[in-house]
């Protein structure tokens, strides 16, 4: 598939210039032509016509075209120009058509990873739903790392994650009109709302794609406006509905987005959150309190939000307030939120009598809902095979694979998983995926790491499971269990709470006797065995009981009532 290649040249030094086109030449993908659109830069403009050119032959080892604007029309007109271009582009060789199906826009002072234009066209080529290719980069001469986030349409109201150096499809590009022409900033994320909009997907790699200096005002885009200016402009000209609402997290990115969702709310995540302030924001959502370590981590939350605070506590934030703080700690932080009049919700019973114990005096009941719930059923057969899912992360201490605090149960299954080598078992979750060869035990055969599972992907992973244990230290209410539960898959759980109901319960939480939880877990495993077929055909039975206990209804109307700042009654 071939990638014409555009980079815009304004002011950039004769170095910026031959790393770029060096960077490129190193590329193993050869596939692609060039073409230097020179923005009124009539002297980068000759010195390239002098180095690169020989008796008007380029000497390059891939096609270069250059081309000269008469005057200074600015990036956007820059790149649209090259895109047209490039479609039109003749090999001078061979007199063959040279354009392509996928249009890559790089700036002049950046530099191309090796290997990362064919990985990129790769996942172009095995992905006809996606539209555009994008990942990491270097920022500046500190070699920092800029991380983006995985592709939703929802983050691109108020975020920009998408660099403009993505390779993208061209009919995608052009099905929008290419970059605004008169816009100075933000081209990028502008260009990929506008996209998405119109149905385009982009798929993230966790890959550093390119590196690039810190922006300037000397730079093709500089702009020197602030960043709150540009991201009301960008919202105004694409007629973005202001929110009064935004969510946000600290540790629970993939809940929270989903929970932006189910209340209409801007999306922000950790980082952006610092650095934004939209005055249309009357109050923040936010999914779990994490405060370890103890005093910046809680005025980082704090300071974060903006307008009213409202706090949803979700599980492992409870357990770090009981047992990470000292008790004058813990007076600090209620205090602080009862002072600040911020409203607190939790996810289940057991944490409204934790928070209560804390000191909090009105902590409110409130069930997060499945999202798409509707989704979850049990059209898909049982597996012939009875196969076990184990959710696990790479980060919390309590739900950690390859754990050396002793603080999750997860290590206690991978043991009891030899105990019954006639059942599969599916270790899903965190973000890296292991192997039988680079954990710290013997690991048994019938064990399967699956590694993150994407959203589109959970229902088809379910369908291949029989059943779910979750047992951990100390869990909220958990939705991985009840999604399992609603296809007609059995959930073994640590949760205590008696309205996670139709769950199979563990007698053991925190395992001090290894034991007795290990023989707990076999005993509840060989019972879902037995009852698979029947559990199955209660699906409906269960969806109709979460669908009332986690209403989405209740859930979007009690955190309205707290940014309206209504007065709430204690349940």
């Amino acid at each position: 598939m071939k990638v014409n290649i555009i980079i815009p040249v304004f002011n950039n030094t004769k170095e910026e210039i031959r790393n770029v086109l060096l960077s490129l030449e190193d590329q193993c993908f050869k596939d692609f032509t060039v073409t230097m659109v020179f923005d009124g830069d009539k002297e980068n403009y000759k010195h390239v016509q002098e180095t690169y050119y020989k008796n008007d032959k380029c000497i390059l080892p891939f096609p270069l075209f250059i081309e000269l604007l008469s005057e200074n029309v600015g990036a956007c007109k820059a790149r649209n120009y090259g895109a047209t271009i490039s479609n039109n582009a003749l090999c001078p060789n061979t007199g063959n058509f040279l354009g392509g199906k996928i249009l890559f826009f790089i700036d002049a002072d950046c530099e191309i990873r090796s290997g990362m234009l064919r990985e990129c066209v790769k996942q172009l080529d095995n992905n006809s739903d996606i539209d555009f290719v994008y990942g990491n980069y270097w920022y500046g001469d500190n070699n920092i790392i800029h991380q983006a986030i995985e592709f939703d349409s929802h983050c691109l109201k108020t975020m920009n994650y998408i660099s403009t150096m993505s390779p993208m499809r061209r009919s995608a590009f052009q099905a929008v009109g290419g970059f605004r022409d008169d816009l100075e900033f933000f081209q990028d994320w502008d260009l990929f709302y506008r996209m998405s909009e119109k149905g385009s997907k982009g798929k993230y790699i966790n890959e550093i794609i390119f590196k690039t200096k810190t922006p300037t005002s000397k730079n093709i885009s500089g702009n020197e406006k602030s960043l709150d200016e540009k991201s009301r402009h960008f919202r105004k000209i694409n007629n973005i509905e202001d929110k009064k609402l935004v969510t946000t997290t600290y540790s629970a990115p993939y809940q929270a987005l989903q929970r932006a969702k189910m209340l209409d709310s801007d999306y922000i995540n950790p980082d952006a959150i610092h650095r934004l302030d939209f005055e249309n924001w009357k109050a923040t959502y936010m999914i779990g309190f994490f405060t370890s370590p103890i005093q910046p981590a809680f005025i980082n939350h704090f300071n974060a939000m903006k307008g009213k605070k409202i706090i949803h506590f979700i599980g492992t934030d409870v357990f770090q307030l009981l047992t990470e703080h000292p008790l004058y700690v813990l007076d600090e932080i209620v205090s602080r939120l009862e002072n600040d009049n911020a409203t607190i919700f939790a996810n289940s019973p057991r944490l409204v009598y934790e928070l209560e114990r804390i000191g909090f005096k009105e902590p409110k009941l409130l069930y997060s809902p499945i999202y798409n719930i509707d989704q979850y059923n049990n059209e898909r057969k049982l597996p012939e095979q009875f196969t076990i899912a184990v959710y696990h992360t790479d980060g919390s201490p309590l739900t950690m694979l390859n754990d050396k605090s002793g603080n999750s149960n997860v290590p206690h299954i991978m043991e009891v998983a030899k105990a019954l080598p006639h059942i599969k078992f599916k270790f899903f979750g965190g973000i890296e995926k292991y192997n039988h060869t680079n954990l710290d035990k013997k690991i048994a055969k019938n064990i399967e790491f699956c590694g993150r599972i994407k959203e589109e992907d959970m229902l088809d992973f379910i369908g291949s499971c029989s059943a779910i244990i979750r047992s951990t230290v100390h869990d909220g209410f958990p939705h991985s269990p009840i999604q399992f539960m609603l296809c007609g898959r059995q959930a073994i759980v640590s949760c205590p709470d008696e309205s996670m109901k139709y769950a199979t319960k563990l007698q053991y939480e925190d395992i001090i006797n290894i034991d007795d939880a290990k023989k707990d877990m076999i005993d509840c495993i060989r019972e879902a065995m037995k009852n698979q077929n029947e559990f199955y055909k209660k699906a409906d039975e269960v969806k109709a009981y979460y669908r009332k206990l986690m209403s989405q209804e209740t859930f979007k109307e009690e955190i309205y009532k707290a940014v309206n700042n209504e007065n709430r009654k204690k349940d």
